[in-house]
């Protein structure tokens, strides 16, 4: 089945990109080769057409402006449906820039992007998923005992279909003004 994911396009200093992409890779390999880091705002529309799609991500992007994040919380992430476990890297700056962004999304009066109201959104990088919680909370207190930091800057969004485990970006739109930029 295609589905569709709205990212938040994270802009790292190039040395802070390498780092955490070696991070994610020896963490998550499967994943880390699938997709960059990024922080996903919008999940698996899969009853929505692309074009629909690509012109709600315009008018959410240009309602919003590129805004800086620090990275420099780890925290453990659970996934409602089954049993696994994450290490979420979490921002304490850029947080509610992030939620804004999402709620602008998820609340068009025009297209709202489906979304499960009962799972309380939280901005992160998925550094690594684990089959269990309490795995995924070993390795959260092995990192956190790390400082892990960083700072970014979204600048773009990205809408990303994905199927068969495979990773396609569709389109790449800039906050501020809307633009979509060639791929």
């Amino acid at each position: 089945m295609l589905a569709y994911y709205t990212l938040a396009i994270l802009d790292f200093e190039a040395h802070d990109a390498e780092q955490i992409e070696a991070l994610r890779a020896r963490l998550d390999p499967v994943t880390a080769a699938r997709v960059a880091a990024h922080v996903t705002i919008g999940f698996a529309a899969d009853t929505i057409a692309q074009g629909k799609l690509i012109a709600l991500l315009e008018r959410v992007a240009q309602a919003s402006t590129p805004f800086d994040l620090r990275f420099d919380q780890i925290e453990l992430g659970t996934d409602h449906r089954d049993a696994r476990g994450y290490a979420f890297w979490v921002p304490s700056q850029g947080r509610d820039e992030v939620i804004a962004l999402h709620d602008r999304l998820h609340n068009d009066p025009d297209l709202a992007y489906p979304i499960n109201r009962a799972v309380p959104y939280r901005p992160h990088i998925t550094l690594a998923e684990r089959p269990t919680k309490e795995a995924a909370q070993d390795l959260v207190d092995e990192l956190s005992t790390q400082r892990l930091v960083a700072q970014a800057r979204i600048s773009h969004l990205s809408l990303v279909a994905l199927y068969r485990d495979q990773v396609e970006s569709v389109a790449r739109i800039r906050l501020g003004d809307g633009t979509r930029e060639p791929q």
